[in-house]
């Protein structure tokens, strides 16, 4: 007996080994034709495909072979392997890459053959509506051209054509065109004025275009750039012009807009945009002067965006009445919102209504978000860490017969193709309902696909499955260094959870690198801090080097700033000089109102996230969950 179980031990290792070694051989044979196939070598491509015909990636061989050298005589190829793998990654990028080559031929039957649907890019849908209208339907391409035209930026060079076929149809006025010079002037856009000046072509159109594209260079020098006409347009540009000066200096306009109010003959109505732009720099710039005109506009407005800057503007002054009084005049849908929610609570108890104040914190407790928790501590309850718990439905075979494109992006992550393997993913969740969504994030789960869960997630808007939300990668780098750094692991999961969503080779666009973002210059002092080597720029994507490097600087932080966790993630994300100047200015404010205080949003949402997501990760980990530190609380920043 026992020498049956050792042959079978056996015989099953070497089935094991041998598979091992067919699948090697298989990625080696794939990577090297593959290489071919880029350089214009196709010679091997037939055998190669017999020999890797149970090979998950095989697909990616005449994707390669019709994507790296397009050829209109290669349609029907191309038309087979849409057929042959429909709704797949693959089949849709290159029916997009075709689309653009059947799109620069005018082969319009052809297009829409290969692309019956009407596409996302906007370059593709210009091209599939002319494609409609060279195929006999006229009406629906002229009403696609009018709909896209008023827009405040350029549209691609494909919906010129359609921009011409409205026009010839007696579509497109000069009063379409000037328009859409009034988005471009609102959207910052010189370029498409002047693009749209050259399409004018009357007199009449000619000046007041040219008059428009004068004050927004110079809206200062409005009254000498603009004579006096009694016409709607040289209104409309002289409000334009009120509201850009506004933006450069608000005292000036607040000074001269009733005297330009006369001279142009501007209605009311004309001056809402105008006293809306001149109110919201008010309250950006924290001008303290003409308040009376400040709050009797915001009256007269009720518009919630501004509303919301008043109560920041007083919660910057500790003004509790102000505050108190500003969101009750929120309508009710801003009113009830979390955030204010609790500040309203937060005035309240300032102003010594101290049961109402804590019904409110009571109230607001239950809600799993950064003003939940703050409520929380401020009416003694305990911190709510609620979740859905989802279970598997799919094993990992059942999964693949279910979603086939699974296999192909395991076989993408084990080759170091991770943006690939996630641009599949993130297709195939695209493609799904919302519970596939959730099992699939499982699935990534189970095979420790950490970064690509958190996106099922996010496709989702499935906030409650912290499981998905939250894992725990890579735990022996995150515990190596959270233990040399004396620090909890909980921040450190914490920092990455938000920094790249635990995606190793995530890259910013200004250059941050890694689970943690580190900049290449961040990294090079803080390794020469610890008698490293500077890394290289792609080192960084390294999970063991970027966390050495990313835990070593936050702990720099945390001794710079005492262990205090706000201003050492404030630090982090806007720099240590510029918590020193917010520092300053701050007149050592509650922890509370210094983080509602903070400058850039982007930062402000930053430390918020952190330090819930630092509570998340305490309780995943089976530690006490502490929002704040005693020593958090009791500084005045």
């Amino acid at each position: 007996m026992k020498t049956r179980i050792v042959v079978l031990l056996l015989s099953g290792l070497m089935a094991f080994n041998t598979a091992a070694s067919s699948l090697s051989s298989q990625r080696a044979r794939f990577i090297a034709v593959t290489q071919q196939i880029k350089d214009g070598n196709f010679s091997s491509m037939a055998s190669a495909k017999d020999e890797l015909d149970d090979y998950p990636l095989l697909p990616y061989l005449d994707y390669y072979a019709l994507s790296y050298q397009p050829d209109i005589n290669r349609l029907n190829a191309v038309q087979r392997f849409v057929a042959q793998y429909p709704k797949s990654y693959l089949a849709s990028r290159l029916t997009e890459r075709y689309a653009y080559l059947l799109m620069q031929n005018n082969m319009w039957r052809e297009y829409l053959q290969l692309q019956p649907d009407e596409p996302q890019s906007m370059t593709l849908r210009c091209a599939w509506h002319m494609a409609q209208y060279e195929t006999g339907k006229t009406d629906k391409a002229v009403s696609f051209a009018r709909k896209i035209w008023f827009y405040g930026h350029s549209r691609p060079a494909t919906c010129d054509g359609l921009f011409s076929l409205w026009k010839q149809a007696g579509g497109l006025t000069e009063n379409d065109i000037w328009k859409r010079m009034v988005l471009a002037f609102n959207a910052d856009d010189p370029r498409l004025m002047n693009h749209l000046l050259q399409q004018m072509t009357s007199s009449n159109g000619i000046y007041h275009a040219s008059k428009l594209i004068s004050v927004y260079s110079q809206p200062e020098n409005l009254e000498t750039l603009l004579p006096v006409t009694s016409d709607d347009r040289t209104r409309k540009i002289a409000g334009l012009a009120l509201q850009r000066w506004a933006d450069k200096d608000t005292e000036a306009v607040l000074a001269r807009y009733l005297a330009i109010k006369a001279r142009y003959q501007l209605s009311e109505a004309d001056l809402v945009p105008v006293k809306a732009e001149i109110a919201r720099d008010m309250m950006l710039e924290r001008i303290k002067t003409s308040r009376v005109w400040l709050d009797n506009t915001l009256l007269q407005s009720r518009d919630n965006s501004l509303l919301e800057l008043r109560v920041r503007l007083a919660l910057a002054e500790m003004d509790w009445r102000g505050i108190k009084r500003w969101i009750n005049l929120m309508p009710r849908s801003g009113r009830d919102d979390i955030h204010w929610s609790y500040w309203l609570a937060r005035a309240e108890q300032q102003l010594g209504n101290k049961s109402h104040a804590k019904a409110l914190f009571q109230q607001a407790s239950y809600d799993r978000s950064y003003y939940g928790f703050m409520a929380a501590i401020q009416s003694g309850m305990p911190i709510r860490i609620t979740e859905d718990v989802l279970q598997p439905e799919y094993k990992w075979k059942e999964a693949v017969r279910m979603w086939p494109a699974l296999q192909r992006i395991e076989e993408l992550i084990a080759l170091d193709e991770t943006a690939m393997a996630r641009s599949e993913w993130l297709y195939l969740l695209d493609q799904s309902k919302y519970d596939s969504k959730l099992q699939l994030g499982l699935v990534a789960q189970q095979r420790g696909w950490a970064h690509l869960g958190i996106q099922a997630s996010i496709r989702a808007k499935a906030k409650d499955v912290l499981a998905l939300r939250f894992p725990t990668p890579k735990k022996a780098v995150f515990s190596r260094y959270a233990k040399a750094r004396d620090m909890d692991v909980s921040l450190l999961y914490a920092l990455a959870r938000q920094e790249s969503a635990m995606y190793e080779r995530a890259q910013s666009p200004v250059g941050a690198s890694g689970l943690m973002q580190l900049m290449p210059a961040t990294a090079a002092d803080t390794a020469q801090k610890l008698g490293e080597i500077p890394p290289s720029p792609n080192a960084l994507t390294n999970a063991e080097t970027n966390v050495r490097l990313g835990s070593a600087y936050i702990k720099g932080l945390l001794d710079q700033y005492d262990g205090n966790r706000v201003l050492a993630t404030a630090a982090y994300n806007a720099g240590p000089g510029r918590v020193r100047k917010w520092r300053r200015e701050s007149s050592g404010q509650p922890v509370d109102l210094w983080v509602e205080n903070i400058p850039y949003k982007e930062t402000r949402n930053y430390v918020q996230n952190v330090l819930v997501f630092n509570a998340i990760y305490q309780d995943r980990l089976n530690r006490p969950v502490n929002f704040l530190t005693d020593s958090e609380r009791r500084l005045r920043y």
